[in-house]
């Protein structure tokens, strides 16, 4: 060993400790992009439905919006539909108190279903009428009084 110099992470001969070497880390900041991609690549898939609207919309399972049933979860968002503007449409909770409750525009990005029997049937969204009490299945929602969400489906309730 050279005179004066000494490996890392032992005593020099004046009783000074040399650091030990390190090896080379991946910034926190390049991990932490590294996560973030990989996170929004894993939502990443292949969608082969090529539907453009509820009506033409291929019936690929049992559940879920694009299938024959509405999404096997509680809905999001129960009331009765208040005003209407083409295929959006105003549910209210509440409806007869005018700042209780949860209100939203609820815009139709599914299907929306009526009871036929055992199972619900795909409606055309203009089968749905102001007064009748809905279940929907929302989507995101702007932050806004009333909301304004998208459907994943909506259920028109039985009278």
């Amino acid at each position: 060993m050279t005179a004066g110099v000494t490996r890392p992470g032992t005593r020099a001969p004046d009783g000074d400790v040399q650091p030990a070497m390190r090896c080379p880390t991946t910034s926190p900041v390049a991990a932490l992009a590294l996560v973030a991609a990989l996170a929004l690549g894993a939502g990443c898939g292949d969608d082969d439905a090529t539907a453009t609207g509820p009506e033409d919309a291929p019936i690929t399972s049992l559940s879920g919006p694009a299938g024959g049933m509405p999404p096997d979860r509680p809905a999001d968002l129960v009331g009765e539909v208040t005003d209407r503007d083409g295929e959006r449409f105003l549910v209210e909770e509440q409806p007869d108190v005018p700042d209780a409750g949860r209100k939203a525009w609820v815009a139709i990005e599914g299907r929306v279903f009526a009871p036929d029997g055992r199972f619900p049937t795909p409606i055309d969204p203009a089968e749905v009428e102001i007064g009748q009490r809905v279940s929907v299945w929302t989507g995101l929602c702007a932050e806004s009084y009333p909301e304004q969400c998208g459907a994943e489906a909506m259920l028109v309730e039985e009278d």
